[in-house]
């Protein structure tokens, strides 16, 4: 490859360790380099009879970010040919879903498709959208839709969004969303209906005590004096199992957040990606929180 040539006669420095490095000779080495150049129609490199060390000409300089990426995609292309595509599923789903659903669905799905290979990325929903769009994934779960004329969105299930606060806590149910203090909450955004009951209730400029946008330490954060937060109910579910944590019955809390799987329109789906998105509606109908819809259930999903 002369990219590749190139490149390496740019990192010694010099034809000869270029050559020695290739296991070429030297003249063989000057006949890439000078085919390079005629396919590009520039000169980029100075070089003369006796002249060990190489310069680069202005054309040449600006060319090695060029053979760089040039080189990057050579080497992504061989590796499509050196294994099948059809064996790799590529999936993105939000931070919320590592922690419920997606560890049981990955196992029982990679437990039933021996053959298929699983590429599993956390991605916010906008990211996701941009991620289908390019062809970098075949399948995103996300919470915030948007419109998008290349990506098909389907609703899959529902799920409520509760209060949660330590054990210590002074909080007593039933709570109304007035009551609350932003300054006490450890904030999360969650989706557009927990935004929208957000703004409502405490301005779109509110000063929360903590921001976070994953789930790492939102346990910690919970044990602070007096902080309080709002989660999915499966999250709340987990967190009240260590003994550390409580859910509060809040009357007027957020709306539902409602889970969608985003997929390249009017294109083909692999079986991989049925069988899928199969497994997640089957791990989310046996989670007492979650409500699945019936738009997962429907051809259009499959």
């Amino acid at each position: 490859m002369d990219v590749h040539t190139f490149l390496t006669i740019v990192s010694c420095e010099s034809l000869s360790k270029a050559a020695d490095l290739l296991f070429v000779s030297q003249p063989a080495l000057s006949h890439r380099l000078t085919k390079l150049e005629k396919e590009l129609g520039v000169k980029l490199m100075v070089r003369g009879k006796g002249v060990r060390n190489i310069r680069l000409t202005e054309e040449g300089k600006h060319f090695i970010p060029i053979a760089e990426k040039w080189e990057n995609l050579y080497f992504e292309t061989q590796k499509i040919r050196q294994s099948d595509a059809k064996e790799l599923l590529r999936v993105s789903n939000v931070d919320s879903l590592n922690e419920s659903l997606m560890t049981s669905v990955c196992t029982d799905f990679l437990s039933r498709n021996h053959q298929c290979r699983l590429h599993l990325t956390t991605l916010r929903s906008d990211a996701a959208y941009e991620a289908a769009e390019n062809h970098e994934i075949d399948l995103g779960l996300i919470m915030n839709p948007r419109f998008s004329r290349t990506i098909r969105t389907v609703p899959l299930f529902e799920e409520n969004l509760s209060f949660v606060c330590s054990v210590s806590s002074d909080y007593k149910g039933p709570l109304v969303s007035a009551s609350l203090d932003a300054s006490d909450e450890v904030y999360i955004p969650w989706g557009n209906t927990f935004l929208r009951w957000h703004d409502y209730w405490f301005g779109p400029a509110a000063e929360t005590r903590i921001t976070m946008d994953h789930m790492a330490l939102l346990e910690r954060m919970l044990s602070l004096d007096h902080t309080w937060a709002i989660v999915p109910a499966t999250i709340a579910a987990k967190l009240v199992k260590t003994g550390k944590i409580r859910r509060v019955p809040l009357e007027d809390g957020p709306a539902p957040r409602t889970c969608y799987g985003i997929l390249k329109q009017n294109e083909k789906e692999r079986s991989w990606i049925t069988d899928f998105i199969k497994e997640f509606i089957r791990q989310a109908e046996k989670t007492p929180e979650i409500r699945v819809l019936e738009t997962s259930r429907q051809p259009s999903c499959e």
